[in-house]
């Protein structure tokens, strides 16, 4: 997981917290759960981000789905937050 990196973020237009995967600083995908069933869903941002000459976006399959599945164990272990939840 060398070339990759998971980021916590908190959009403001967002219930939960999300995590957003990069390779090599080039960001590639959002995980978040703002679904009512708390299910994920992955968004994808390759024009989101100009590519420096040297990122070549090709990479192990099987790397890419070992950081989506950590960054998943991640998210999911953080409790969702809620609207309905009042603040004191």
């Amino acid at each position: 997981m060398t070339n990759f990196s998971i980021d916590f973020v908190s959009p403001p237009t967002f219930d939960s917290l999300a995590v957003e995967v990069s390779f090599r600083s080039q960001l590639l995908c959002r995980i978040d759960r703002e679904r009512k069933d708390g299910a994920l869903e992955v968004e994808f941002f390759h024009l989101a981000r100009a590519l420096r000459d040297e990122v070549t976006m090709k990479f192990s399959l099987a790397e890419f789905l070992q950081v989506v599945e950590h960054a998943s164990a991640e998210l999911l272990a953080i409790p969702p937050a809620s609207l309905s939840q009042e603040v004191p």
